[in-house]
């Protein structure tokens, strides 16, 4: 696509932004899968750095999402099947990836080096164009579903439909908290708790992993996590009941609301359909971090053999590794893209275009400028009504600078900003729907959170004193 083309295409059409701080190497197999499913004049990729933005033709997401909400109308076998669909991929990936790092990548040969990484690209392109059912429904999921409701003539407030959407299953945060402070238990009481330790390492190895960082947490990480839990046990199991009582006092409210407000069936199913996501998000972020796990060794053995800093080789694209000598040059390009480009994919493995320097400014100022609106809103993901100042958090250097009751102004939020998420009055995000980390995590907390704001981290600045009021999807700067 020539710049001229491209800058027509970005004014033509309506803009949805998402992204964060990514791997431009990781990011590479979703992205592929959005473009085939969208159109591949409906997507366009930016990076400047580790910050990631790709913005996709709003009309066309709602478009699918719409064709989506029929089919799971008339029954949840949509979503179930679905789900199960992914499951099996995601096993196969799995499987594939412990059978092919069994051995060590120092010891792959420049072919398999090539071939196992166009294995793995193909099963995660397959899995990617199913698990994105739930991408569709972020720019507009909330307006659809209101929809829904009005036609139904239910009255359901914003806390009420939070209900109704929410999982059923403890998030997997949640699961290995439950499953350590049992360690924790046993471990007070005497018993040995060695192999319970080992196992929980290889399950929850994963958990200090991101879209960018690759951080295998050890049985040494989580014996220190244990040594804590022991210490605070009385809270920590507190905590555990907490959780177990809050899954269970939602399941009893969402029966109560099914039979008092007389829910259709056909509008209990899409309500399955959007907790089925909320969950079905969470595990795909565990399958995504193990993956990069994985991947993580290739770029390190690259950076090895051809004396290149890792961070540099995250700007890789899958076709610029032909063995483990990389091309002539190449450090040249990954610093071009690592300044700044403008990017997107072709139907053919290997096509794309790029636009770099000047060229790349001025179509990130275009799509920039046609997300610009008068008046900060967004989709009311946990209602309620908070003031604060705004920390803006952009990646994990600024966790630091987060206080008890400050108003987190982020892209996205991932698992590892939960222990800010704790201290946040109130969380206003760029993209997301009802079914993403933060919307999940302020529902939980019981704190106010806006998503799907779109131009939040580049209006509000740190400092700012803000009003959110959830419920109306507004943020308001107080002067």
């Amino acid at each position: 696509m020539k710049y001229a083309e491209l800058a027509e295409n970005i004014k033509a059409k309506n803009w949805y932004r998402q992204g964060g701080e990514f791997s431009f190497f990781y990011s590479f197999r979703p992205y592929k899968s959005i473009y085939k499913l969208l159109g591949y004049d409906n997507c366009i990729t930016t990076q400047i750095g580790r910050e990631n933005i790709a913005y996709f033709n709003r009309d066309e997401e709602t478009k699918k999402a719409r064709e989506i909400i029929k089919k799971a109308e008339k029954s949840r076998d949509y979503i179930d099947d679905k789900i199960k669909q992914w499951q099996a991929l995601d096993g196969q990936m799995m499987d594939l990836l412990q059978a092919k790092f069994s051995r060590p990548v120092a010891d792959w040969s420049d072919q398999e080096l090539t071939d196992n990484l166009k294995e793995i690209t193909k099963l995660s392109l397959d899995s990617w164009i199913v698990a994105l059912v739930i991408e569709v429904f972020d720019p507009e999921g909330d307006k659809i579903l209101t929809e829904l409701v009005a036609k139904e003539k239910v009255e359901l407030s914003s806390e009420e439909i939070a209900i109704l959407i929410s999982p059923d299953s403890p998030t997997e945060q949640q699961q290995e908290l439950i499953a350590r402070v049992q360690i924790a238990q046993d471990y007070k009481a005497g018993k040995d708790t060695a192999k319970q330790l080992a196992n929980h390492q290889q399950k929850y190895f994963w958990l200090g992993s991101n879209w960018h960082e690759v951080a295998r947490l050890t049985i040494d990480d989580f014996r220190e996590k244990i040594e804590q839990d022991v210490k605070k046990i009385d809270q920590r199991v507190g905590e555990v009941d907490k959780i177990n009582k809050d899954l269970q006092h939602v399941a009893e409210q969402k029966v109560a609301l099914q039979k008092s407000k007389n829910i259709s069936q056909s509008l209990q199913n899409v309500f399955y359909l959007f907790s089925q996501m909320t969950e079905w998000r969470d595990v795909r972020k565990k399958s995504i971090c193990i993956i990069n796990h994985y991947l993580y060794q290739i770029l390190e053995r690259l950076s090895k053999v051809n004396k290149i800093e890792l961070e540099l080789l995250h700007f890789l694209n899958l076709w610029d590794i032909k063995g483990w000598q990389l091309p002539a040059g190449i450090a040249k390009e990954l610093k071009k893209r690592q300044a700044g480009i403008v990017y997107g994919y072709g139907p053919k493995m290997g096509e794309w275009y790029r636009f770099y320097d000047q060229e790349a400014e001025k179509l990130t100022n275009l799509l920039a400028e046609s997300l610009r609106q008068d008046d900060i809103k967004g989709m009311c993901a946990s209602s309620g009504v908070v003031q604060g100042e705004v920390r803006v958090v952009l990646t994990r250097d600024d966790f630091s600078k987060v206080k008890e009751g400050d108003i987190i102004v982020a892209v996205m939020t991932r698992p590892d900003y939960l222990p800010i998420m704790k201290k946040a009055g109130g969380i206003v995000t760029d993209e997301g729907g009802l079914t993403c980390h933060a919307a999940i995590v302020a529902r939980e907390l019981k704190i106010p959170c806006l998503v799907g704001v779109q131009t939040a981290t580049a209006t509000l600045k740190d400092g700012d004193r803000i009003k959110i009021d959830a419920d109306k999807g507004s943020v308001k700067k107080m002067g």
